[in-house]
């Protein structure tokens, strides 16, 4: 396990990530406006960051991994995404635009694995998961199928943000009226 200056910058880091996306998660339940800009925007730096998270573990993975968390990644969002489409609701605002409501199903699930892929990397890899990986850094067959898991479980964890966010669009695109009942999924 990590311990020192580092172990307590990251359990600060991710106490602020944690409450970041329990707020997002409350919201997303409560319902927030719909901006397709938002989605657009969401996208653009979660796929990065995922990308930029599994190209820095292929220091350490072999490469065919990448491939392998590519299509975790796609598999995830086309499974999930007739779940969201059912699952995401639109109400009108009082100011004329629309509410959409997702409820905790998604968001929790995402939050969950978030957890899990940083308990596997500081407590059973012993590393600082927000810092830059040892160089040179040789691991055991069973860290390196942890590490695997970790790297996948980002993987599916994204494509479920990913089907959060093109199921949301599409059905608003099929017309937020038809599904505007207020009713959970």
């Amino acid at each position: 396990m990590a311990t020192g200056p580092d172990a307590l910058t990251t359990f600060a880091l991710v106490g602020i990530l944690v409450v970041l996306v329990a707020v997002r998660l409350y919201r997303m339940a409560r319902g927030v406006p719909y901006s397709p800009v938002r989605i657009a925007g969401f996208l653009v730096v979660m796929l990065p960051l995922f990308g930029i998270a599994v190209a820095s573990s292929l220091t350490i993975l072999p490469p065919w991994s990448l491939v392998v968390d590519a299509g975790v990644l796609v598999g995830t969002a086309i499974l999930a995404l007739p779940f969201v489409e059912r699952a995401v609701r639109f109400e009108q605002a009082p100011g004329g635009g629309w509410i959409v409501r997702l409820g905790f199903a998604v968001p929790a699930l995402y939050l969950g694995l978030f957890a899990v892929r940083l308990a596997l990397d500081f407590v059973v890899l012993g590393f600082n998961p927000f810092g830059p990986l040892p160089v040179g850094m040789t691991l055991s067959t069973t860290s390196l199928v942890v590490f695997i898991l970790v790297d996948g479980l980002f993987a599916f964890s994204t494509g479920l943000l990913v089907a959060r966010s093109v199921g949301t669009y599409r059905a608003f695109q099929r017309g937020p009226g038809k599904r505007a009942s207020g009713a959970g999924p």
